[in-house]
């Protein structure tokens, strides 16, 4: 909606905004990334209105991977959403095991003796 707002007011010669798999998810006006702070600053202000008070965007991140992995979605996948070098990072780092699946590993063991 944002880039069909600026094509609006651009001309020909200038060039529009398309949005493709290489532009970023939250772009600014003109299609580049928004700063790390201006994120920050919008999510102060924006999270209490989601019902996640005190949540930091680093901990939305992990929060939003750790669900992806419990929903099974394949490291891959994720590590390009996070945009990490590779998907070992993302697992490492970005997951975290629950109790549930430490029980379902266990249990899984335990029936094979």
């Amino acid at each position: 909606a944002q880039f069909a707002k600026t094509n609006s007011f651009r001309k020909p010669w200038e060039g529009y905004l398309v949005q493709d798999e290489n532009t970023p998810v939250i772009a600014g006006h003109y299609g580049e990334r928004v700063t790390p702070t201006t994120m920050s600053r919008w999510w102060t202000l924006a999270r209490d209105g989601y019902g996640l008070p005190g949540f930091t965007l680093h901990e939305l991140r992990h929060t939003y991977l750790t669900l992806l992995a419990e929903s099974g979605v394949h490291p891959k996948v994720m590590q390009e959403l996070a945009g990490h070098s590779n998907s070992q990072i993302t697992m490492d780092i970005y997951t975290h095991v629950n109790l549930e699946a430490k029980r379902e590993a266990v249990d899984a063991v335990s029936k094979m003796f």
